[in-house]
């Protein structure tokens, strides 16, 4: 990579954390990795040596995102690389600090105004592109599509519903963002991964695979390095320089649900998530 400066968000832990490992270990000069838990971070940036950056910042506030971003652009240069990692999920409905259901709030919104935020600080070449890299899940394909009336939930919420509805806007943010890109000319790839089924925070209190027992686990799920693969390919394979709006799992390129291939519902997730990014906190909240 040219600049070799990346950032991570969700960095401190998990499926980030060895993402930003992974991308230290290829040369990467620089990782800002993001979390909002100080002492974790801490621990997370010794473990990974004076490459990393650690930034405190909670995804559940957009402003505190804004303010993130803000201290990316003035810590580190140009960037080549932004993965989109920082992922949450709730048992009962939860408001993030904008007043939206956080679960959405989280894992898309606050990645639409962070990637957006940062579009002009990457360093992009024509024979070395940047490349953003979005988290997704194989759970999008349970997501009969976004509930344009009622995208917070607030009728029938359930935890997986509004997870599956967060992990298929990630695949249509992803693909709307590179079709943009591609149309304003610039030098810049965007592309999302399913990591896997890795073992965890999310995987451990979602209840999605809750029946198993510890030790059938350890067979079935991932290692957070191991799921960190695809995004680690995703963010630096020479092969995937010309590469796209496009799906990954397994580091290959794999078939999203129809759902996710809809460019109609992708520009209308944007206009959509412009316009709750850009409305004042939801009212009693702060």
């Amino acid at each position: 990579m040219n600049a070799r400066l990346a950032v991570v968000t969700g960095g401190s832990s998990g499926i980030g954390l060895e993402t930003a490992r992974g991308l230290l270990r290829r040369g990467f000069e620089r990782v800002a990795i993001i979390g909002r838990d100080e002492a974790r971070l801490a621990r997370a940036a010794a473990s990974l040596g004076p490459g990393a950056l650690p930034l405190r910042a909670d995804f559940s506030s957009l402003d505190q995102v804004r303010a993130c971003a803000a201290e990316v652009r003035a810590t580190l240069g140009p960037l080549a690389v932004i993965v989109n990692n920082a992922g949450v999920w709730h048992a009962d409905r939860t408001l993030s600090h904008d007043g939206y259901e956080d679960t959405f709030a989280v894992n898309h919104l606050a990645h639409f105004v962070f990637t957006r935020a940062l579009l002009d600080h990457l360093a992009e070449h024509e024979a070395l592109p940047a490349r953003i890299v979005h988290v997704s899940s194989r759970r999008h394909v349970h997501c009969k599509g976004v509930r344009w009336d009622d995208p917070m939930l607030e009728d029938g919420y359930s935890g997986l519903r509004a997870y599956d509805q967060s992990k298929l806007a990630n695949l249509l943010f992803s693909a709307e963002l590179a079709r943009r890109l591609r149309a304003e000319g610039r030098h810049v790839r965007s592309n999302a991964v399913h990591p896997g089924s890795v073992a965890t925070e999310i995987t451990r209190d979602s209840g999605v695979l809750s029946f198993l027992s510890d030790k059938v686990a350890r067979v079935v799920l991932l290692t957070p390095e191991q799921g960190a693969a695809t995004s680690i390919h995703a963010a630096t394979h020479p092969a995937l320089d010309d590469v796209t709006g496009r799906y990954f799992s397994r580091s290959r390129v794999a078939r999203p649900s129809r759902l996710a291939t809809d460019a109609d519902a992708a520009a209308r997730l944007w206009e959509l998530s412009e316009r709750l990014v850009s409305a004042p906190a939801r009212a009693g909240h702060a």
